[in-house]
């Protein structure tokens, strides 16, 4: 694109980029906990109690996780591990998030009217739901810590199986089949969610050795190496929904002027003189 808008690399159109693309890594970096936050709350009405759990309960999870598997800050950069908030851990990525919200949801929903004895009645209610998230976080991570190794690897081979350079189409004719399939539910946000946003997308490493996954992930990176061209297949799934997209809207305007095409045209009727 540089070469054919030079004016693209001036000094405040690379300032701006950067800008833009450090607040959009903002959030894909913590896509987990935003996932977390927002389930919990979403969940329950909109309590904040719920959501506070929730970050509670992922923070507690994570570090469980770093701690029972012994991931340090020198070894978060290896495969399968690395930094949640700042903590090292295992690449649960956002399915760690979205378990975590319905969990602190559930707990909210159970704990709220929790009555505690007189003398420790201040941690009863809404403030015990934290603290009973953080108990049962524990839980969680230990069995995480030990089962989700194995289901990374499942997930990497799904990954590759979806998302590799000789993927056959008759996959991506299931995965647009399903998807389009569950447009009316509203439930297609839940399945391509691991695929634009975890392992099962694929992963990238980008040019500075840091690993990102998820289609959506890596094809902002790419964009951000400049390596998009440059011999790198954009992930499979991304440029079917891109071109199923692009072709489709075109049709869905045509359908959309055809049928108010008529009462936009008044006709008005045929009078005989007198």
């Amino acid at each position: 694109m540089i070469e054919y808008m030079p004016f693209l690399e001036g000094g405040a159109w690379q300032t701006f980029a950067s800008l833009m693309k450090g607040a959009g890594s903002a959030i894909f970096k913590n896509l987990g906990i935003l996932f977390a936050i927002g389930i919990a709350g979403s969940w329950t009405g909109g309590k904040a109690g719920a959501s506070i759990a929730a970050f509670v309960g992922y923070v507690v999870m994570h570090t469980v996780i770093g701690i029972v598997l012994g991931i340090t800050p020198e070894t978060a950069s290896q495969p399968g591990y690395t930094t949640e908030l700042g903590i090292p851990t295992l690449q649960v990525g956002v399915f760690g998030g979205i378990l975590m919200g319905f969990v602190a949801a559930a707990l909210y929903k159970k704990y709220h009217e929790f009555k505690m004895p007189e003398m420790l009645s201040f941690f009863g209610g809404t403030r015990f739901v934290p603290i009973v998230t953080a108990g049962v976080s524990i839980i969680m991570a230990l069995i995480l810590a030990f089962v989700w190794p194995h289901v990374q690897d499942f997930i990497f081979a799904i990954g590759n199986a979806l998302a590799g350079e000789h993927t056959p189409p008759f996959y991506m004719f299931i995965y647009g089949l399903v998807e389009r399939a569950l447009i009316p539910f509203g439930l297609h946000h839940i399945f391509y969610i691991p695929i634009r946003f975890s392992e099962v997308g694929g992963s990238y490493t980008t040019l500075a050795g840091s690993i990102v996954s998820g289609d959506t992930a890596m094809y902002m990176a790419q964009l951000a190496d400049k390596q998009v061209n440059s011999g790198i297949e954009l992930q499979l799934v991304v440029s079917w929904q891109v071109n199923s997209r692009s072709f489709c809207l075109g049709f869905r305007q045509l359908h959309w002027l055809c049928t108010i095409w008529p009462s936009l045209i008044k006709l008005s009727p045929l009078h005989d003189s007198d």
